[in-house]
């Protein structure tokens, strides 16, 4: 995704790998990237994993 206004969508990153590279913010031209023990604890989380399960189930 490619934006100006990333600050509505910091946790779109967290629904890829953390390695994957998927939000551009266009004012400083990088990617957006969540460090990685941020990532893992987020991702981790039941609350969190339940929530992604349900928007995977919805969307695929």
């Amino acid at each position: 995704m490619v934006t100006s206004n990333i600050k509505d969508y910091m946790l779109y990153p967290l629904l890829f790998e953390f390695e994957d590279q998927k939000l551009f913010d266009l004012i400083t031209e990088d990617f957006v990237l969540i460090d990685q023990i941020s990532h893992e604890i987020i991702t981790n989380d039941e609350e969190f994993k339940a929530i992604k399960d349900e928007l995977d189930r919805i969307f695929n």
